[in-house]
């Protein structure tokens, strides 16, 4: 699900806990070694994200929150922030060595690294291992 995270607002906070849990505890945050990717560029999407994304002139960058149930991809455009909520059973992911491809069954994101700087495998490890 594609939501409009710009103002706190309580219902869409309460379907994203629904759909992949509540944030992890600041400790167990710490205890994972993170729970936030690093820095990508939305280099190709889905329709729906191409049309928010488009309104923008600027670089878009994104990045991936691990929840316990799922993740979530933020990214901004124009002065808004969205998030695309995966829960893991409908996460399809596909890793290179500088891009990552994240499908769903109604999104597709492709996101590349800046500079051509190598994937966090021990990122995306947390995400297959959480996934399971």
């Amino acid at each position: 699900m594609l939501k409009n995270l710009t103002h706190n607002d309580p219902v869409i906070r309460r379907e994203i806990e629904k759909a992949v849990g509540k944030e992890y505890p600041f400790f167990q945050r710490l205890k994972m070694g993170g729970t936030g990717s690093q820095k990508f560029v939305i280099t190709e999407a889905s329709e729906a994200i191409m049309q928010l994304i488009e309104k923008d002139n600027s670089i878009n960058y994104a990045h991936i929150e691990i929840r316990p149930l799922g993740i979530i991809i933020r990214f901004k455009s124009y002065q808004e922030t969205y998030g695309l909520v995966i829960p893991f059973g409908q996460l399809k992911l596909n890793r290179k060595p500088t891009f990552v491809e994240i499908e769903t069954t109604d999104f597709f994101i492709k996101m590349e690294t800046l500079r051509a700087e190598p994937i966090d495998s021990n990122f995306m490890n947390r995400i297959t291992k959480t996934s399971k």
